[in-house]
């Protein structure tokens, strides 16, 4: 009776394993689908219906300015980026070439900053580059013009988000490398003098943050004869955190706790994906109500406000704030510091609103 039970009991346990098996790969294809068309978002699909169809291959932008989808353009690329604004004499291929830069440096994601939460990656290409600078931060490159008599420096720290920053624009046409042109300039027959103006800027950065790399940079020695802030269009939520502040504080309860800490390792299944989603979704209900309240939805893609018009409209911005008057070079000659209307001492901040 015992043996003639066993091949059946066998049976049944093999028929209930395959079973099993066959039920859990068809979730996780299920979900895997599901993540796919979640990944590709409404936002993906109206780009792919807003990106112009490019019969000719070796066209770069459509009419309308919007880069040509060629695979390497982000959603926001496609929706946001507009030729039009390099103007007639544009070069296709090096407003191409810089969204294949931006492309590239967005793969990289961010790097973990003390104090400051997070920033962008050193980064090398021709035309855009992320530096470090002698205190290890990164520091996007701005083109000074060249006063090889010069004797004296005066530094210039500017600081604000991404349109600061420069997405989609390439080194030489950041505003803050417009602003050193503009400065020098001004200084006029003073060549023993030069303005060296560096970009800290960061994408996601709201003015709060601003201030905490203002510390950072001040305490690491960082040259600042003058701080300015560009601020306006990331303002930040009402509770006033970084963007990634519940991702971090995710992570610090996970260190703590050391709970799932293989979890993450496996997240390319499907259904711990799920597990994932399921569990931060707790978590950040418990942050929010740890704040006081929830967070509003702020999209962590490329940043939301940095397109190369947004950067042109800064540029004339700066153009009305530093129309310097002619008696600027003997004002700096009897006050090294007085270089504008702003700012009459540049150990102060200025705000420019």
């Amino acid at each position: 009776m015992t043996e003639s039970c066993l091949p059946r009991l066998y049976q049944e346990l093999a028929l209930h394993l395959l079973n099993t098996l066959v039920a859990v790969v068809g979730v996780n294809l299920l979900l895997a689908a599901g993540f796919a068309l979640r990944n590709r978002g409404p936002s993906a699909a109206s780009n792919e219906l807003a990106a112009p169809v490019c019969a000719d291959p070796a066209t770069l932008f459509g009419v309308d300015g919007a880069p040509c989808d060629n695979g390497r353009r982000t959603p926001y690329q496609l929706t946001w980026f507009d030729f039009r604004a390099y103007g007639d004499e544009a070069d296709a291929a090096y407003a191409s070439e810089v969204l294949d830069a931006f492309r590239d440096l967005g793969d990289l994601g961010f790097l973990y900053q003390p104090w400051a939460e997070f920033s962008e990656p050193p980064f090398r290409s021709r035309l855009v580059n992320v530096d470090v600078d002698a205190m290890g931060l990164p520091i996007r490159r701005t083109v000074d013009p060249s006063r090889p008599g010069a004797t004296d420096t005066l530094f210039v720290v500017v600081l604000g988000g991404s349109t600061t920053f420069g997405y989609n624009v390439a080194d030489e046409q950041t505003w803050p490398s417009w602003l050193s042109r503009r400065l020098n300039e001004q200084l006029g027959e003073r060549t023993d003098l030069a303005v060296i103006v560096r970009n800290y800027g960061r994408g996601y950065y709201y003015p709060s943050q601003e201030v905490a790399l203002l510390g950072d940079l001040l305490r690491s020695g960082t040259p600042a004869d003058l701080v300015i802030f560009m601020d306006g269009v990331n303002l930040g939520p009402a509770s006033d955190v970084p963007v990634l502040t519940d991702e971090f504080a995710r992570r610090f309860r996970l260190v703590q706790s050391g709970a799932d800490a293989g979890l993450d390792r496996l997240a390319w299944i499907p259904m711990v994906r799920l597990a994932i989603a399921i569990r931060r979704r707790v978590d950040n209900q418990a942050t929010a109500i740890g704040r006081g309240g929830s967070l509003p939805h702020i999209a962590a893609s490329t940043p939301s406000q940095s397109d190369f018009r947004a950067s042109s409209a800064l540029r004339a911005a700066v153009v009305a704030a530093t129309q310097l008057p002619s008696s600027v070079p003997h004002r700096l000659a009897s006050s090294r510091f007085a270089i504008g209307p702003c700012c009459p001492s540049s150990r102060e901040m200025c705000r420019s609103r």
